[in-house]
């Protein structure tokens, strides 16, 4: 898939008003443990820092620092990075002046001048980039003693783990199975008609596409009995459902075709996010591959070790200072 294409699922993300890139697992945005740990970073910032968040989304990180900005009284300078469409939502109690939004600008070409930055953020993005260039990029923005501080999607967190699961089950709903396909086949020889008005030829080709759906149906109903957390897969059968039976609310046959095509899309467009996480997961490898970039980069890491929420691994934490 392409860079614009990928660009592209994740602004139509975005643009419907998301925050996080995994809202069952932060329902109240990043409260908690998560504020608790970027509090204690941005204590050590005032009115003249220069703060630049990579991969800032729609600002829930931002929303971080905006409030403790407030509650504290400083105005520092913040730009919030990201390769997709984004949109911020700014307290009027902030200087907006002082906020810049970078939209479809890529965190390893950061339109920002050499030793300009205090401190670099990032929660749940720098490591979906090309961490080679992104850390060579920090390090060329970042101030003497600036610092970088992320969050990172690891292994053992439970992110990972409940998105291999609905990943898992996405590709069954979508790629095993062609139920979404099958039924809008279905709606299109049935038409707005009664059945009773169909002809024989219509009747056959009906029945055999109906077959091929319950089939479909068994095996997703299977998967549901033999899985602890299969809710993804009932929704998505709930869904199909009753746009299939959008005929008893009286929408025709365009109309139901046309939101089977919009859950397809929206499957697809899900697919690729779960992709791209798992994708970005920081294996072993990485955190080492991570660690001597740092090192050949300039930086001195202080800290790459678990973070919890609410008793639950949620990824890493990453300390890092700039030293030369």
């Amino acid at each position: 898939m392409s860079k614009n294409t990928t660009a592209q699922y994740w602004s139509e993300y975005w643009k419907s008003g998301n925050k996080t890139t995994f809202n069952s697992a932060f329902p109240n945005g990043y409260d908690k443990e998560i504020e608790t740990f970027w509090y204690k970073h941005f204590s050590h910032l005032s009115s003249a820092s220069n703060i630049v968040d990579i991969g800032s989304g729609n600002g829930a990180l931002c929303e971080l620092l905006f409030n403790f900005s407030c509650k504290n009284k400083i105005e520092p300078t913040v730009y919030a990075v990201d390769f997709s469409d984004i949109k911020l939502d700014i307290p009027r109690s902030f200087n907006t002046k002082k906020v810049n939004c970078l939209s479809n600008t890529s965190m390893d070409n950061l339109p920002l001048d050499s030793e300009s930055i205090n401190m670099v953020i990032s929660q749940y993005a720098l490591e979906y980039s090309d961490i080679s260039k992104t850390v060579s990029e920090v390090s060329r923005v970042l101030k003497p003693n600036g610092k970088l501080i992320a969050i990172l999607h690891s292994p053992h967190s439970m992110i990972i783990r409940e998105s291999q699961q609905r990943l898992d089950q996405i590709i069954l709903c979508t790629r095993q199975v062609k139920i979404l396909d099958n039924f809008k086949q279905l709606v299109r020889i049935l038409g707005d008609a009664p059945i009773n008005q169909l002809t024989n030829s219509s009747k056959k080709k009906a029945e055999k596409i109906r077959n091929l759906i319950n089939d479909e149906l068994m095996i997703l109903n299977k998967a549901i009995k033999s899985l602890s957390d299969s809710h993804f897969i009932q929704q998505f059968i709930d869904e199909v459902m009753s746009t299939f039976e959008g005929k008893k609310c009286g929408l025709g046959v365009t109309e139901r075709i046309n939101q089977f095509n919009r859950l397809s899309n929206e499957y697809k467009a899900f697919k690729m996010r779960l992709s791209d996480l798992m994708n970005a997961n920081l294996t072993e490898s990485r955190q080492k591959e991570l660690l001597y970039l740092l090192s050949l980069n300039g930086f001195e890491t202080n800290d790459l070790t678990s973070i919890y929420y609410q008793g639950k691994n949620v990824g890493l934490k990453l300390i890092s200072k700039k030293i030369y």
